[in-house]
């Protein structure tokens, strides 16, 4: 809703208490000690993870190379053993299952039907070759190496005695080196005085060129939408009156350094006054509606919803707030809940929503409107709970001239 918005913040300067505040802080002497500490205290973990020398992805790979050398023996044995059991042996699989390829062959020829059941023992035979050369291949890779064990375990062991020490896991050890580094680059660089003040200063000239955009762009857009917001004004029944936008400096902050306000008069000759103290409730929602419009032509979106938006008028300006809104639906869905049948008659599509109360609960229905109970449902918001043909044929003429 269109009203005063400031988007300054309060004044930096500190009063007394500001200054009673300050008197009790930690001496700088005292600060300064504390931060000498943490420095070393810091430097002092930073150096003792950085002397490890832990790669990223280092720890995984150490416990996966010491589970292999530690059970080298086991792994040589098994798959030694599997290969010859699958191919070398005078038993082997795949042996048997070539002679029993050798049998269906010719039976295969006889009679089709055999034809996938020795397709399938084919593939198996196959698989089984496969699987015993890379189990044979494998055997001949893998190393008895006692001195690479101990040389791993070493490592594990160094890395995980420095991990307890400064108790974090393992894995944790290479983001957090490079969290002290950076923890101390800051405090580094928060002792460097002249470089602390050169940025600042850096920065402030920034915001301040930054903050002399935004205010230009504002003036620009605030007459563009000052003189758009007026137009839309004496189509909705305010003949003469216009909208100002007023800027205020204001203490620097993140939205800028304005402070802008909403003014209103409502006819002419009248002085534009807050928004928010002179206008009425019927006055606010056609500047709301015109303020909507004009930001739905700016940044174009799918869907408007207006929520009764038409409050506090009727006559000739509810035809006018109706007729506004449906040039709005002409390229875009709008969606308007309103209890005013010049309103809804100008709408392309009608719904009627009624509350019940079902077990004691409120339940709210929607139905859609075919042609005829659109007639009837404008006709009793024109006549109220007694529908005439007076009042139907009026409904039938406001829907007709929509």
């Amino acid at each position: 809703m269109p009203g005063s918005t400031a988007s300054g913040a309060p004044s930096a300067k500190p009063g007394r208490h500001g200054a009673r505040r300050s008197a009790s802080s930690t001496p700088p002497n005292r600060a300064s000690a504390n931060s000498r500490s943490k420095r070393e205290r810091l430097a002092w973990q930073a150096g003792e993870l950085e002397r490890l020398r832990l790669a990223p992805g280092e720890w995984e790979t150490l416990g996966e190379e010491q589970k292999r050398l530690a059970h080298a023996a086991s792994l040589i044995e098994g798959t030694r053993g599997a290969a010859d059991a699958l191919a070398d042996s005078d038993d082997a699989l795949s042996r048997r299952l070539h002679r029993e390829l050798q049998r269906l062959r010719p039976l295969a020829a006889i009679d089709a039907r055999l034809q996938e059941a020795l397709e399938l023992l084919d593939s198996a035979a196959i698989r089984v070759d496969e699987a015993a050369s890379a189990l044979a291949d494998y055997a001949e890779r893998v190393d008895l190496d006692p001195e690479r064990l101990r040389q791993t375990e070493q490592r594990i062991g160094a890395i995980f005695e420095a991990a307890r020490r400064l108790r974090m896991p393992p894995e944790a050890i290479p983001a957090t080196l490079e969290s002290l580094r950076e923890r101390l680059r800051e405090l580094d660089a928060a002792q460097d005085v002249e470089g602390l003040r050169a940025r600042a200063a850096a920065a402030r000239s920034r915001y301040d060129a930054l903050a002399a955009q935004l205010a230009s762009a504002r003036r620009k857009a605030a007459r563009r939408l000052a003189d758009g917001v007026s137009r839309h004004m004496a189509e909705l029944g305010m003949s003469g009156g216009k909208l100002a936008v007023s800027f205020e400096p204001c203490e620097p902050s993140a939205s800028g350094t304005d402070t802008i306000e909403f003014r209103v008069a409502a006819h002419a000759g009248a002085t534009p006054r807050p928004l928010a103290k002179v206008a009425s409730g019927g006055e606010l929602s056609r500047i709301g509606l015109a303020i909507a419009v004009l930001a739905a032509q700016a940044n174009p979106v799918p869907t408007l919803i207006f929520d009764e938006a038409d409050a506090g008028v009727g006559g000739a300006v509810a035809d006018a707030v109706g007729a506004l809104m449906r040039r709005l639906g002409a390229d875009r869905q709008v969606l308007c809940v309103t209890h005013l049948p010049q309103v809804a008659a100008k709408a392309h599509h009608h719904c009627r929503v009624t509350k019940d109360s079902v077990d004691g609960r409120a339940v709210s229905r929607i139905e859609a409107l075919d042609r005829g109970a659109r007639v009837e449902e404008i006709a009793r918001m024109l006549g109220g709970a007694e529908i005439t043909a007076t009042s139907r044929k009026h409904a039938r003429e406001i829907l007709a001239q929509a």
